[in-house]
């Protein structure tokens, strides 16, 4: 029988797995890596107006990681909050009851297997109301496609995919 401790240990690495996971990337413009993203201690409706979306996208993994899950959450849309809960229960039969417990628990799987935030992100489309953005996970190879769209003050993440396999 799982305790409530090793189901939420569980459920934090299928959060690791499904926030990093990602087949061949797509056509886009030159990578550029950096290790850390920039922190946005303002809140994602005070700055995301000014935010590229690669800006904002490094400021939801910084605050993931950290965690500020207040602040990831805000710049997630709820959709993609209940998918991502939903494949959470799919894949383990639990998930965490909330967002913020959601990146609480996937950070701190983050920090147990030591798997660093280093990306390399490629724009794939970008206008004025919706951006397109090929991530890739320098450590372990896993990647992804991450689809933004400008809210009335800030770029929110409403769709992450999993395209690459790791090594």
């Amino acid at each position: 029988m799982r305790t409530f401790r090793s189901s939420l240990v569980l459920v934090g690495l299928a959060a690791a797995a499904l926030l990093t996971s990602c087949a061949s990337a797509p056509e886009t413009t030159a990578p550029e890596t950096v290790s850390e993203a920039p922190t946005n201690d303002a809140g994602a409706a005070e700055t995301g107006a000014t935010q590229s979306p690669e800006e904002a996208y490094r400021a939801w993994l910084t605050a993931s990681r950290e965690p500020d899950a207040k602040l990831a959450c805000s710049m997630m849309s709820d959709e993609l909050v209940e998918r991502m809960l939903a494949e959470m229960t799919a894949s383990f039969g639990t998930a965490p009851g909330s967002c913020e417990e959601m990146v609480t628990v996937t950070a701190a799987a983050y920090a147990a297997t030591g798997t660093d935030a280093e990306v390399e992100v490629s724009v794939v489309s970008e206008s004025e109301n919706e951006a397109t953005l090929f991530s890739t996970y320098v450590s372990s190879g896993k990647c992804g496609t991450i689809v933004l769209e400008r809210s009335a003050s800030s770029w929110v993440i409403n769709e992450q995919s999993e395209e690459c396999a790791a090594g």
